[in-house]
């Protein structure tokens, strides 16, 4: 039997990463988010609640629940904090990515797709096949997002990722035009396993 590929989605904010994994998805590839896993965690780990909550202070709550926007507005002015946050939680995440591989491998999915947006920046990127970083042009990626530069001041910038990844999707066009880049990379990926 052909081991499940394991393939990473990167990329800088707002660039498209979520819009690609989607496309992957309706493709037929088991496709996990890195983001939904933290959400995940920081609801019910409460372990990890209570690290991030004598890391960072009780104004991160709301109404007795962490509040991710409390948790962002304190991090992302002070990286000291934010290194902190991301050996917390990055070690958790990488771990529920591989048994959800795992699962996913007992269920014969043609390609596994885990979108990680602090890819490189966390060193996750060794344990998987092929690495896949979503540029677009940073005036789009600001429009998209507010407070776009302060955010992506505390990662790679496009271009690294870019130069680390194993592919790369420009997301500057339409969205037929984005999924049809995604649909051939798909192809490439699977004709890589069988041969």
């Amino acid at each position: 039997m052909l081991t499940l590929a394991k393939v990473a989605v990167t990329g800088g904010i707002a660039s498209g990463k979520s819009t690609v994994t989607s496309f992957f998805q309706k493709f037929g590839a088991y496709v996990v988010s890195a983001d939904q896993i933290v959400h995940q965690l920081l609801s019910s780990n409460t372990a990890l609640v209570k690290q991030v909550i004598s890391l960072l202070g009780e104004q991160i709550l709301h109404n007795g629940c962490i509040d991710r926007k409390k948790i962002a507005d304190a991090v992302f002015s002070s990286p000291e904090l934010l290194q902190k946050l991301q050996a917390l939680i990055h070690p958790l995440v990488a771990s529920e990515i591989k048994r959800q591989w795992e699962e996913a491998r007992q269920k014969q999915y043609p390609l596994f797709v885990a979108e990680v947006p602090l890819l490189f920046e966390s060193g996750q990127d060794k344990w998987y096949d092929a690495t896949i970083a979503v540029i677009c042009p940073e005036a789009i990626c600001s429009g998209r997002f507010a407070g776009y530069k302060e955010r992506a001041a505390q990662q790679y910038t496009q271009a690294e990722k870019a130069k680390k990844a194993d592919f790369i999707i420009e997301n500057m066009g339409s969205l037929e035009e984005l999924e049809a880049k995604v649909a051939s990379l798909y192809t490439l990926l699977l004709s890589r396993r069988k041969s």
